[in-house]
């Protein structure tokens, strides 16, 4: 079966965000400031987005990403690793050299094998803990 990354716009990203990361929550809540200027990247198996996450400038050298979901169905079978991983590599490609994220903090051990280092506080936001994490290349 064919899986392609590939660049996909807000509203390709949004059902997925629902899904995963708010369900209880209408669409609208999963639009971000900023998300028509981000870029936004899906994982699909075939024609099925699996995985998608948004790419928000911050500087001309520094991004953070947000909104990091995967299907239930497709997570740890290395999907969103592989996701993750082409949307970095890209991203140094491009000469972006900082990249953030606010991790939720079960998801920080992910986050750690692909070098990325707590670099915060952990807080919360609509009852779920989140702690900033970074990489640098």
């Amino acid at each position: 079966m064919p899986i392609t990354v590939r660049p996909i716009t807000v509203d390709t990203c949004l059902p997925l965000r629902q899904k995963e990361l708010w369900p209880d929550r209408p669409l609208d809540f999963l639009r971000m400031e900023g998300d028509e200027q981000a870029q936004h990247y899906g994982l699909y198996q075939e024609d099925t987005l699996v995985s998608c996450l948004s790419v928000f400038p911050l500087t001309n050298t520094a991004r953070q990403i947000r909104k990091f979901a995967t299907d239930a169905a497709f997570q740890r079978q290395g999907y969103g690793s592989r996701l993750l991983t082409q949307v970095l590599d890209k991203l140094h490609a491009e000469g972006i050299n900082d990249i953030m994220l606010n991790a939720r903090l079960t998801a920080t051990e992910f986050y750690l094998r692909f070098g990325f280092q707590v670099a915060g506080e952990v807080c919360h936001k609509e009852g779920v803990a989140y702690v900033k994490m970074t990489k640098t290349r």
